[in-house]
Protein backbone atom coordinates (compact mmCIF):
# COMPACT_ATOMS: atom_id res chain seq x y z
CA UNK A 1 0.00 0.00 0.00
CA UNK A 2 1.52 3.52 -0.58
CA UNK A 3 2.63 5.63 1.67
CA UNK A 4 0.10 8.09 0.90
CA UNK A 5 -2.66 5.97 1.13
CA UNK A 6 -4.53 5.27 4.29
CA UNK A 7 -8.07 3.43 3.88
CA UNK A 8 -8.82 3.62 7.91
CA UNK A 9 -8.35 7.72 7.65
CA UNK A 10 -9.66 8.03 4.74
CA UNK A 11 -13.30 5.97 5.95
CA UNK A 12 -13.50 8.34 8.63
CA UNK A 13 -12.78 11.30 6.95
CA UNK A 14 -15.80 9.77 4.50
CA UNK A 15 -17.89 9.45 7.50
CA UNK A 16 -17.60 12.53 9.02
CA UNK A 17 -18.19 14.22 5.77
CA UNK A 18 -21.40 12.36 5.34
CA UNK A 19 -22.84 13.60 8.88
CA UNK A 20 -21.97 16.93 7.96
CA UNK A 21 -23.61 16.70 4.70
CA UNK A 22 -25.26 13.77 3.64
CA UNK A 23 -27.22 15.64 0.87
CA UNK A 24 -23.57 16.69 -0.55
CA UNK A 25 -21.99 13.54 0.09
CA UNK A 26 -24.54 11.30 -0.79
CA UNK A 27 -23.22 7.76 -0.07
CA UNK A 28 -22.22 5.89 3.17
CA UNK A 29 -18.73 4.67 2.25
CA UNK A 30 -16.23 5.33 -0.91
CA UNK A 31 -16.92 3.88 -4.03
CA UNK A 32 -15.72 -0.06 -3.93
CA UNK A 33 -12.47 -1.12 -5.44
CA UNK A 34 -14.82 -2.69 -7.73
CA UNK A 35 -16.94 -0.07 -8.53
CA UNK A 36 -14.05 2.19 -9.39
CA UNK A 37 -12.07 -0.16 -11.75
CA UNK A 38 -16.19 -0.18 -13.50
CA UNK A 39 -16.22 3.18 -13.92
CA UNK A 40 -12.17 4.08 -14.75
CA UNK A 41 -12.80 1.25 -17.48
CA UNK A 42 -15.27 3.59 -19.64
CA UNK A 43 -12.55 5.88 -19.71
CA UNK A 44 -10.18 5.48 -22.95
CA UNK A 45 -7.01 6.64 -21.90
CA UNK A 46 -5.75 6.68 -25.63
CA UNK A 47 -8.63 9.06 -26.30
CA UNK A 48 -6.34 12.56 -26.57
CA UNK A 49 -7.69 15.45 -24.33
CA UNK A 50 -8.01 16.09 -20.58
CA UNK A 51 -10.12 13.93 -18.23
CA UNK A 52 -12.20 15.37 -15.19
CA UNK A 53 -13.40 14.34 -12.05
CA UNK A 54 -16.00 16.01 -10.37
CA UNK A 55 -17.00 14.79 -6.92
CA UNK A 56 -13.87 12.47 -6.02
CA UNK A 57 -14.26 12.12 -2.78
CA UNK A 58 -11.78 10.26 -1.53
CA UNK A 59 -10.37 9.73 -4.57
CA UNK A 60 -11.04 5.93 -4.99
CA UNK A 61 -12.00 6.46 -8.66
CA UNK A 62 -9.02 8.71 -9.16
CA UNK A 63 -6.29 6.09 -8.23
CA UNK A 64 -8.22 3.54 -10.42
CA UNK A 65 -8.10 6.43 -13.43
CA UNK A 66 -4.31 6.28 -12.69
CA UNK A 67 -3.71 2.67 -12.59
CA UNK A 68 -5.84 2.50 -16.22
CA UNK A 69 -2.91 5.09 -17.61
CA UNK A 70 -4.59 8.11 -17.36
CA UNK A 71 -1.67 10.67 -17.52
CA UNK A 72 -1.65 12.64 -13.96
CA UNK A 73 -1.63 16.18 -16.32
CA UNK A 74 -4.27 15.04 -18.08
CA UNK A 75 -6.62 14.66 -14.22
CA UNK A 76 -8.74 17.47 -12.97
CA UNK A 77 -10.64 17.00 -9.89
CA UNK A 78 -13.17 19.84 -8.38
CA UNK A 79 -14.32 18.37 -4.92
CA UNK A 80 -16.62 20.89 -2.73
CA UNK A 81 -15.79 19.36 0.76
CA UNK A 82 -12.60 21.56 1.72
CA UNK A 83 -11.40 18.11 4.16
CA UNK A 84 -11.52 15.91 1.04
CA UNK A 85 -9.84 18.41 -0.87
CA UNK A 86 -7.00 18.82 1.26
CA UNK A 87 -7.07 14.46 1.74
CA UNK A 88 -6.72 14.78 -2.40
CA UNK A 89 -3.66 16.78 -2.18
CA UNK A 90 -2.15 14.70 0.27
CA UNK A 91 -2.63 11.33 -1.61
CA UNK A 92 -2.04 13.08 -5.32
CA UNK A 93 -0.08 15.71 -5.06
CA UNK A 94 0.86 15.23 -8.33
CA UNK A 95 -2.66 16.03 -9.35
CA UNK A 96 -4.94 19.58 -10.22
CA UNK A 97 -6.83 19.28 -7.54
CA UNK A 98 -9.70 22.32 -7.25
CA UNK A 99 -12.25 23.10 -4.40
CA UNK A 100 -15.49 23.98 -6.23
CA UNK A 101 -18.79 22.96 -7.04
CA UNK A 102 -19.41 20.64 -9.76
CA UNK A 103 -23.10 22.19 -10.25
CA UNK A 104 -20.81 25.47 -10.67
CA UNK A 105 -18.76 23.94 -12.83
CA UNK A 106 -17.50 27.05 -15.23
CA UNK A 107 -16.66 28.91 -11.96
CA UNK A 108 -15.11 25.94 -10.53
CA UNK A 109 -13.02 25.26 -13.56
CA UNK A 110 -12.15 28.96 -14.64
CA UNK A 111 -10.81 29.58 -18.00
CA UNK A 112 -10.57 25.63 -18.70
CA UNK A 113 -14.57 25.56 -19.09
CA UNK A 114 -14.71 25.96 -22.70
CA UNK A 115 -12.56 22.70 -23.31
CA UNK A 116 -13.84 19.62 -24.76
CA UNK A 117 -12.90 16.86 -22.23
CA UNK A 118 -11.53 13.03 -23.40
CA UNK A 119 -13.66 11.91 -20.23
CA UNK A 120 -16.04 13.12 -17.50
CA UNK A 121 -16.17 11.23 -14.19
CA UNK A 122 -19.10 12.14 -11.75
CA UNK A 123 -18.94 11.14 -8.35
CA UNK A 124 -21.62 13.88 -7.71
CA UNK A 125 -24.37 13.20 -5.41
CA UNK A 126 -26.96 14.28 -8.33
CA UNK A 127 -30.07 12.48 -6.93
CA UNK A 128 -29.86 14.73 -4.23
CA UNK A 129 -30.61 17.57 -5.51
CA UNK A 130 -33.36 18.40 -8.20
CA UNK A 131 -33.56 17.55 -11.24
CA UNK A 132 -32.84 21.36 -13.33
CA UNK A 133 -29.68 21.57 -11.13
CA UNK A 134 -28.77 17.93 -12.02
CA UNK A 135 -29.61 18.79 -15.73
CA UNK A 136 -27.97 21.40 -15.70
CA UNK A 137 -24.37 19.73 -14.41
CA UNK A 138 -24.04 17.69 -16.70
CA UNK A 139 -24.60 19.86 -19.42
CA UNK A 140 -22.07 21.97 -18.63
CA UNK A 141 -18.64 20.25 -19.47
CA UNK A 142 -18.48 19.17 -22.96
CA UNK A 143 -17.29 15.28 -22.95
CA UNK A 144 -18.60 11.47 -22.37
CA UNK A 145 -19.91 11.73 -19.08
CA UNK A 146 -19.75 8.26 -17.18
CA UNK A 147 -21.16 9.31 -13.21
CA UNK A 148 -22.11 6.80 -10.05
CA UNK A 149 -25.02 7.67 -8.40
CA UNK A 150 -26.48 6.17 -5.35
CA UNK A 151 -30.86 6.07 -5.02
CA UNK A 152 -32.88 4.87 -2.55
CA UNK A 153 -35.53 3.49 -4.54
CA UNK A 154 -35.33 0.73 -7.20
Amino acid sequence: MPANERPFEEGLQFLRGLIASPRGVGAIAPSSPALSRAVAAEVDPDRAGPVLELGPGTGAITKELLFRGIAPERLTLIEYDPAFVKLLKERFPELRVLNGDGFEFERSIGNHAAEDYAAIVSGMPLLNFPPPKRVNAIKSPRGDLTGVAYCPWP
